[in-house]
């Protein structure tokens, strides 16, 4: 779309899709490389809760603490990340749409 896009309309389709691209990120659990240093993101996150949950699913014995607060601690990871692609998607999204649709191109659907 930034591609037909021009000016104003093409900074905001660009703006939006980096801060999409930002917050997915790249994926990369503990036992993983790709993620390095990078920020943190949906997919590292995900990618760090399957290790932690493949690590209670091997063990036949109660979890370490250890464990237990590395699950809680990406968790709560989790959440303003979900909250940021809450608000990507039901404030953001809207407002570039209006924007796309008053130079005639088409809206982006979440």
């Amino acid at each position: 779309r930034a591609a037909r896009a021009k000016g104003e309309v093409a900074a905001a389709v660009t703006a939006l899709d980096a801060q999409a691209r930002t917050l997915l990120g790249v994926r990369g659990g503990f036992f993983q490389g790709g993620a390095g240093n990078a920020p943190e993101s949906l997919a590292r996150l995900s990618g760090q809760l399957q290790s932690l949950y493949g690590v209670l699913q091997e063990a036949d014995v109660a979890p370490t603490n250890m464990v237990v607060a590395a699950v809680h601690d990406r968790l709560a990871a989790l959440d303003p990340l979900l909250a940021r692609w809450n608000t990507m998607v039901t404030q953001q999204l809207p407002a570039l749409n209006q924007k796309l649709e008053a130079a005639g191109l088409a809206a982006v659907q979440p």
